[in-house]
């Protein structure tokens, strides 16, 4: 896996054909995480502020990038690592803790996204994607997990309540 370091934030790269093709230096990677954060995240503002909310109550900065392929031919959510098939979750563990949040730009066919995080607030796609939709923002429907209250609602207004009674500090 190839790991890009900008500052508080990183992305790792698991088997894309830019991992090996020199113009793609940090600056593509820091837009790429730049384009999935606001891609990601445009639907609901409320999510962001869960989020940076969640994050300065832990004292965590930055942001990471799993972007690699998925693998559809288990029971777990997989991406592909070179050609290695890896679990997301270990990913997860992993990290956990590290970063404010991550975003994983992973094909989610058949929504395996049972995942969790003791520390780092998750953003990931709960519906079956493309990457070519992630990047482009149509289409996405993002599942964001903050550790100690689980998966946030849809509902706007129930989102509400949950930042103002489980995540303010």
């Amino acid at each position: 896996m190839k790991v890009v370091h900008l500052g508080h934030d990183s992305v790792h790269i698991g088997n894309r054909r830019q991992i090996n093709e020199p113009y793609f230096d940090d600056a593509y990677w820091m837009n790429e995480l730049r384009i999935v954060d606001i891609h990601m995240l445009r639907r609901k503002p409320l999510y962001r502020e869960a989020i940076e909310t969640h994050s300065s109550s832990k004292g965590l900065k930055g942001k990471v990038l799993l972007d690699s392929d998925g693998n559809s031919n288990s029971p777990d959510w997989m991406y592909l690592d070179e050609k290695k098939r890896r679990k997301v979750q270990d990913w997860i563990d992993k990290i956990d803790g590290r970063y404010a949040v991550a975003f994983l730009a992973i094909c989610n066919e058949g929504n395996r996204s049972k995942i969790h995080s003791e520390k780092t607030a998750i953003v990931h796609p709960r519906t079956s994607t493309s990457y070519v939709k992630m990047m482009g923002g149509s289409g996405i429907i993002a599942g964001v997990f903050i550790p100690g209250v689980g998966y946030l609602p849809d509902n706007s207004r129930e989102l509400r309540k949950v930042i103002d009674s489980r995540i303010k500090p």
